[in-house]
């Protein structure tokens, strides 16, 4: 791998390397809406982002991120929770810090990954900041998503799907097989959500309903709205799920 720096119209790219095999990464930095913003992008696509300013570095850039956080207000005593696809870390970091009382797993398959979110993405300043060391509020573990639910005996009480390679879904994890693996990492009444990036109508939709399909098969009850009100039904999008056996209000 190596490091350079160069300029392009749209912000200073301050890391290129390959990721996940033979896809294109790039780190850059940029200003969006006024503030300065670093970005994952994996061929192209944003994967995660972080404000630079170190008083906003813990906050959510990502709208379909910020919706992870309607579990709480759903129930807010789900205290052990999973995240599938930690890219750059950005939601770890906003779950860290805002709320105390709560641990969360974080499985990602590329170590590489995890060594940028601590070098380029604030991660090391997280981990000082709240004593992750000593407190092991924040585990990470290195491995595919499919294997870690196969083969842990960890449950929890809120299992979030994060895990996409650019904009394509890690498949594996989108399977009927796959629901019910995740389902019996659950406590009962757990809540599982899933980001899907997808249409609402025509071609482009059908990964929405055949993930929807699959879990509504294994939950009784799923939640289902789209991250962006104002992106057309036909344009693929950051779409949100949320399952569980107990009422989603």
């Amino acid at each position: 791998m190596m490091n350079f720096k160069h300029l392009f119209d749209n912000g200073k790219v301050i890391y290129s390397a390959n990721c996940y095999g033979n896809n294109d990464l790039e780190i850059v930095d940029k200003t969006e809406e006024g503030e300065s913003i670093r970005l994952l992008l994996v061929n192209g696509a944003r994967e995660s982002a972080s404000y630079n300013k170190k008083e906003y570095r813990n906050d959510l850039v990502f709208r379909y991120s910020i919706g992870f956080n309607d579990v709480f207000h759903i129930n807010n005593s789900l205290k052990k929770c999973l995240l599938i696809g930690g890219a750059g870390f950005s939601y770890p970091k906003y779950f860290i810090s805002h709320f105390p009382e709560k641990t969360l797993d974080v499985v990602e398959i590329d170590s590489s990954m995890v060594e940028l979110a601590f070098k380029y993405f604030y991660l090391d300043e997280l981990f000082d900041d709240y004593n992750l060391y000593e407190n092991k509020r924040l585990t990470i573990y290195i491995m595919d998503g499919r294997e870690y639910i196969s083969t842990t005996s960890n449950t929890y009480d809120a299992i979030f799907n994060d895990a996409y390679i650019s904009d394509s879904p890690a498949e594996g994890l989108m399977t009927f097989e796959a629901v019910s693996l995740i389902k019996k990492c659950l406590n009962p009444n757990g809540i599982y959500v899933v980001n899907v990036i997808t249409a609402i109508s025509g071609e482009a939709a059908y990964p929405l309903f055949s993930v929807l399909a699959y879990i509504k098969q294994h939950f009784k009850y799923t939640k289902f709205f789209k991250c962006r009100l104002d992106t057309p039904a036909n344009e693929k999008q950051n779409c949100l799920i949320f399952a569980s056996d107990a009422p989603l209000q």
